[in-house]
Formats: structure tokens, sequence, C-alpha cells
């Protein structure tokens, strides 16, 4: 298999720094899917972390081999996923929130070896703060998309240019994105590239990480790349027990917080921060 790393990024201004911090694409396969009639990519795009009060939120994008995906729409019910998936290695892949702990690490090697390509990428507090956690989370997901698309086009022409594909007709993409709004791709850049809006399709999921192969795998990358930074800021801030609560406001997170401060990475633009920057949060 032709593996490569995707190199990590920072986007943006100076002031404003989300970052690609991992990712990879696999030419083997991508080339196979670019000498096909079709040549057509879906890119499942989720993310994790809208609702804590502390840290990033972290946005996955993801794209699975062809045939996982084929007959799936907006109209498809939880069970599709599963019967999807059913003789593939991520047969136990499912809606993240009901996996366990255990189970979504298992599932990592496994969806990041079967992948075509994937990234992560991370928008931190300060950006956050800065745009509020909608926008932050559009950003993510417009950077996850724009990025992977960045890395087929790339594909198809160094490929054509040695002769590997001979199929004229550049790629085509599907974005599967979990939600109900779709953020603003930056076609004027993607046109530079020689990405084509005609040439993508965008599909909003509500529930979509039970739903569909591809969000299912983002929102399983996005959820174990966001506990695993968590574990390792726990270790540096035991007392705030962000290990256990991953940073959403539960009482122990809000005790934390009134007894030893606001930390960093802590979410300034939200209340109960706020309210602790202040003196106005106690402990219960």
């Amino acid at each position: 298999m032709s593996y490569h790393a995707i190199k990590q990024t920072h986007f943006v201004s100076k002031q404003l720094k989300p970052a690609l911090i991992e990712g990879r694409f696999n030419a083997d396969k991508i080339g196979e899917v670019l000498a096909t009639e079709e040549c057509h990519f879906t890119i499942g795009i989720d993310e994790v972390g809208r609702g804590p009060l502390y840290g990033s939120v972290v946005v996955a994008g993801l794209i699975l081999p062809s045939n996982w995906v084929k007959g799936l729409d907006v109209l498809c019910n939880d069970n599709l996923l599963k019967n999807k998936l059913a003789d593939t290695p991520l047969a136990n892949l499912t809606d993240s929130k009901k996996l366990s702990d255990k189970k979504r690490q298992a599932l990592i090697h496994p969806i990041k070896n079967e992948a075509l390509a994937y990234v992560l990428v991370d928008v931190p507090a300060n950006v956050i703060d800065e745009i509020n956690i909608f926008q932050a989370t559009m950003l993510g997901m417009r950077l996850a998309g724009e990025h992977l698309m960045h890395v087929i086009q790339n594909e198809w022409q160094t490929q054509s240019l040695a002769k590997q594909i001979s199929v004229k007709t550049s790629p085509k993409f599907t974005l599967a994105i979990d939600g109900n709004q779709l953020p603003k791709f930056d076609w004027q850049k993607l046109a530079k590239q020689g990405i084509s809006q005609n040439n993508v399709n965008c599909d909003i999921m509500v529930r979509g990480y039970a739903r569909h192969p591809d969000i299912a795998g983002s929102s399983v990358l996005a959820k174990v790349a966001r506990d695993n930074d968590l574990i390792n800021d726990a270790k540096l801030h035991p007392e705030y027990g962000l290990d256990k609560h991953k940073g959403y406001p539960t009482k122990a997170h809000l005790q934390a917080i009134a007894e030893h401060g606001v930390l960093p990475k802590h979410r300034r633009s939200f209340k109960p921060v706020r309210d602790a920057i202040q003196g106005t949060i106690v402990s219960q």
C-alpha cells in the first residue's frame, strides 16, 4: 500500500490558528477510483466538542471505499449503516455515542487502514472565543472538506501526468456532513486548485454519524482524537478531572474551576468560564 502523510498545517491568520493535526492518504486506493468512469469520492465530515467548556472542537474528514456508500442517501435509516458494513473490517462501526471508549479505540486502526484518505482539524479555544463555537465548527468542517478535495485533485493531476491513469474527467465529490447546516466553502480558492463547484455535491444529514459510513467513521476519529487530548491534559492538571468529564460542564468540572481557577484552554466566551473569571461562580 502506498500511504502518504498529509503535512500538518496551520490555517488562516497568525491570530486564528485552527490546525490540521493529522492526516494520511493512500495513493493506490485513490488511483483505483480515479481510473473509474465515475471518478467519484464521498467525504464524510463530523465534529466533536461543541459543548465543552474546555479545549478544542475537533473535526474529521474521511473517505472510505466508494462501494460502501453506494445506494446511501439522506433518507437512509439507522439500520442501513450496520447492514452496509456487515462484511467489512468496520462491521462494528455505528453511532459513536453508542460505542464504549474501548470499542471506539479498537476502531481507529481499521478506519485509518481502510480509508482512502482522512484528516483531523483542531480548532482551539482561542479561535472559538474569537469567532464563536458555531463559526469555529463551520470553519473546521470547511477546512477538512477543502483539504481532502485538494488532496484528491492533486493526486489526480499527479497520476495523470505520470500516465498512471487515463481518465480525462476530473474528480467529483459528495460532501456528506453531519448536522443541519453547510459550511461556506471557499469556492474561489478551490477553483484555483482546479476544483469546480459543479463537481461538488453537498449533503447535510441530521444524525449522519448513525446513518452514513463516512460520517460515522469521521465521528469516531474526531471523538478519539479529542478524548486523547483531554486525557493528556489531565496528566498536567489532575485536579480538574479532564479525563473523566472531557471538558463538559459537569458539577465536578464547575467545582474544579471554582476551586482552582481557569486554565488557558478554557473557553472564555462560555458563560460558566466568564462567571469564574468575574468571580461569580462558586463551588457547590
